[in-house]
C-alpha cells in the first residue's frame, strides 16, 4: 500500500481548495492511505471526509518556529510516507524521506489549478478534478431539520473573515437578507462562527425583518446547511469555498482578492466587484492592506442593489 501525505493548510478556504487533489490521487493509488497535514482550524472539516484516510492536525503552538518545525518533521519522518503532496512549497518537505511532488510555476492562476498542475506532472488524471466536502448522511439530516424548524430559507450566508478589511458592512448584508425575503420570498439564514458575533449584532440590529442565526456551528455542521440551501451570498473566506465544494452556487464579493488567484471555484459562481480601480486593488497583502487603511474603498463601493440582482439570477437560474 502507498502512504502518501499531503501538506495542506492552516485557514479553512485554503484547506478546502486542497481538496480538489484528492480525487486525482485516489484514482491513481487506489489502495493508497491518504493522510492530510492541515491546520487544527481546519482539521475537523476535513476530517471524515471520504477520501481522506487520516488528518494530522498541527498548530502553531507546538509545530511554529524552528524547534516546532523539527519536532514536525521528526513527527512526520516516523510515519515513513512514501510521497509527500507539498502543497505549500515548504523547505521542511524535502527532509521528509519520500518522494515529493511539489508546485510547477507561479504565475495568475487560481490556487487549484496550480494543485492540480502538481498531482498531474505526476501522472494523476485531473481533468474533472475540483474541491469536495461531502457531508454525511446523517449531517445532512440534521442540516434539514434544522431549517425545517427555522422557517426553511434557501439562502446562506456569512458575515465574517479573518481580515477586516476584506469583509462588506453586516448592515448592507442585511438589507440583501430583507430584499430577498420581501421581494423574493426567499429566507436567508445566517451562519456565524464563534467570532462573528458583533458582526451578527450589527447584522440583526440593521434588519427590517429577523433571520435565523445559525450561531456557533461547526465547520461540518455549516457545510451541511450550506449544501441544504440553493445559494450562498458572502465575502472572499472559507464558507465560500465550503460553500463551491458542497456544490451550492455562490455570490461572492471581492476587492482587496484576486478572484482569478483565489475565487470560487467554476463558472457556475458569481464575483461581484464595484468596478472602482484605485491602481491597488486587488493587493491582499496583510491584515490592514496595501494602503494599511484597514478597509477597501472599492469594496465598500459594491452596492446592495448589485449583490440583490447576482443573487436574484442566481436563484433564478436554478
Amino acid at each position: 500500500m502507498t502512504d502518501i501525505l499531503v501538506m495542506s493548510f492552516s485557514h479553512i478556504g485554503d484547506a478546502v481548495l486542497s481538496t480538489c487533489v484528492v480525487e486525482p490521487l485516489r484514482t491513481q493509488y487506489a489502495a493508497a492511505c491518504i493522510t492530510y497535514l492541515v491546520g487544527s482550524t481546519p482539521a475537523p472539516l476535513l476530517d471524515g471526509e471520504p477520501g481522506i484516510d487520516t488528518v494530522l492536525p498541527y498548530s502553531r503552538e507546538r509545530h511554529g518556529g524552528i524547534a516546532g518545525r523539527a519536532r514536525l518533521v521528526r513527527e512526520l519522518r516516523r510515519r515513513r510516507f512514501d510521497i509527500v503532496v507539498d502543497l505549500k512549497d515548504a523547505l521542511y518537505s524535502r527532509l521528509l524521506g519520500a518522494r515529493r511532488v511539489g508546485l510547477r510555476g507561479r504565475g495568475r492562476v487560481h490556487a487549484v489549478n496550480r494543485y492540480l498542475r502538481a498531482v498531474g506532472a505526476a501522472g494523476a488524471d485531473v481533468a474533472h478534478a475540483r474541491p469536495t466536502l461531502t457531508p454525511s448522511a446523517h449531517e445532512a439530516r440534521a442540516a434539514a431539520g434544522w431549517l425545517a424548524d427555522h422557517g426553511l430559507p434557501s439562502v446562506t450566508m456569512h458575515l465574517g473573515g479573518g481580515w477586516d478589511y476584506k469583509l462588506w458592512p453586516p448592515e448592507r448584508f442585511a438589507q440583501v437578507a430583507d430584499a430577498l425575503a420581501r421581494e423574493h420570498d426567499r429566507g436567508v439564514v445566517v451562519i456565524a462562527g464563534p467570532d462573528d458575533e458583533v458582526r451578527v449584532g450589527a447584522f440583526v440590529e440593521a434588519a427590517a425583518a429577523p433571520h435565523p442565526v445559525a450561531q456557533s456551528v461547526s465547520l461540518r455542521e455549516m457545510a451541511a446547511l450550506i449544501a441544504a440551501c440553493d445559494l450562498h451570498v458572502g465575502n472572499d473566506t472559507g464558507p465560500m469555498h465550503i460553500a463551491d465544494a458542497v456544490g451550492t452556487p455562490v455570490v461572492a464579493l471581492f476587492e482587496p482578492t484576486d478572484d482569478v488567484r483565489s475565487g470560487p471555484y467554476g463558472r457556475e459562481h458569481t464575483v461581484i466587484r464595484s468596478g472602482m480601480d484605485l491602481g491597488c486593488n486587488p493587493c491582499h497583502p496583510g491584515r490592514a492592506g496595501a494602503c494599511r487603511a484597514g478597509r477597501c474603498e472599492p469594496l465598500l463601493a459594491i452596492d446592495v442593489a448589485q449583490v440583490v440582482a447576482a443573487a436574484v439570477a442566481q436563484l433564478e437560474s436554478e
